[in-house]
């Protein structure tokens, strides 16, 4: 019985060592900022901010391809919060900039604009985790898991319900919120077969979802 649960021990240190801690405090904090600024700036100027941003990724992204001594200098800085696939494309957060351009040039209304990241700062990142740490079926050649979806939901639904609970919705808080983790889970379920990142495809299923409720 020692040895099972010292067995059954180190398999939760192992799977906890697969998360890429690092990158999801990144991921979180970059979108409660992203929040934060969608709620407190008015527009036109949080499309301002938004497209200001974009165009700094931009030029990250053509000066690390220009410039090799600029791309190993920004690669190992940024070691800890970048894929090692993304030395070979675009960049996490050039697509959430993307988002956060593209969203706030279609919708004028704040509360809007802000809930779309609500379900990708924290059901997105919570995917990954609880999809890591609690062994359960996979689909998806692998990459998906019945757990991390679910987290994933559940998850976005809290965070939604946070968020509606303290800001508003016109409406009725527990639909907008399902709405929202369910747009949000979906997004993140089926990432994989859309040709662009997730970082800008979750908070557009999620801002065209809400629409109808907000």
């Amino acid at each position: 019985m020692t040895q099972y649960r010292y067995t059954v021990g180190m398999h939760a240190l192992e799977r906890l060592n697969l998360v890429s801690w690092t990158r999801k405090i990144w991921h979180i904090s970059g979108g409660c900022v992203v929040i934060a600024l969608a709620t407190l700036v008015p527009w036109p100027y949080s499309f301002f901010i938004a497209f200001a941003v974009l165009l700094v990724w931009i030029s990250v992204e053509a000066m690390r391809r220009r410039e090799p001594w600029f791309g190993r200098l920004f690669f190992t800085l940024s070691a800890p919060f970048i894929r090692h696939f993304e030395r070979r494309t675009y960049m996490g957060n050039t697509w959430t900039a993307l988002s956060a351009a593209v969203l706030s040039g279609l919708f004028k209304d704040p509360l809007l604009l802000a809930a779309s990241f609500v379900g990708w700062t924290f059901g997105d990142p919570a995917a990954e985790i609880f999809g890591k740490l609690i062994p359960s079926k996979k689909f998806f050649s692998g990459e998906k898991s019945i757990a991390g979806t679910i987290a994933c939901f559940v998850v976005s639904f809290g965070a939604f319900y946070g968020f509606f609970w303290i800001m508003g919705t016109g409406g009725d808080i527990v639909a907008a919120s399902l709405t929202g983790a369910a747009a949000t889970t979906l997004a993140e379920m089926f990432s994989l077969s859309f040709s662009v990142n997730d970082n800008f495809t979750i908070p557009l299923v999620t801002a065209l979802a809400l629409t109808y409720i907000i």
